[in-house]
């Protein structure tokens, strides 16, 4: 977390195609209902943004390592969204590779896929 001259190293994070288009149809969604779930949705997104550029390795729950490729693989949950991300310290990357929905979330859900 922290490079060698004492600040906080930033990961770079690649958002792998079927979690951007679902994030973009969730966020349609969240549009369309606006108020509460909107703004849930727009504070969960630059949160989970935030933990991933800036502690991946400390906010999700680690699930198994990819030796060969040099990755850890996490989980992590926010609000109405659970993230399977997986991490390469070598490179500073992040890639978000599945997200669902909370399903328990109070306000609603989007339309079934």
């Amino acid at each position: 977390m922290s490079s060698p001259n004492g600040r906080l190293r930033r990961y770079r994070v690649v958002v792998l195609g079927e979690p951007a288009e679902q994030l973009r149809r969730w966020g349609g969604w969240a549009s369309e209902v606006g108020g509460r779930v909107h703004e849930d949705y727009r504070r969960t997104l630059v949160f989970i943004n935030n933990r991933l550029s800036r502690y991946p390795l400390l906010w999700g729950e680690p699930l198994y390592r990819l030796r060969s490729l040099g990755l850890r693989v996490f989980m992590g949950s926010y609000l109405m969204l659970n993230a399977w991300y997986a991490v390469s310290e070598a490179e500073g990357v992040v890639y978000l590779n599945r997200v669902r929905f909370v399903y328990s979330y109070p306000h609603g859900s989007p339309p079934a896929e």
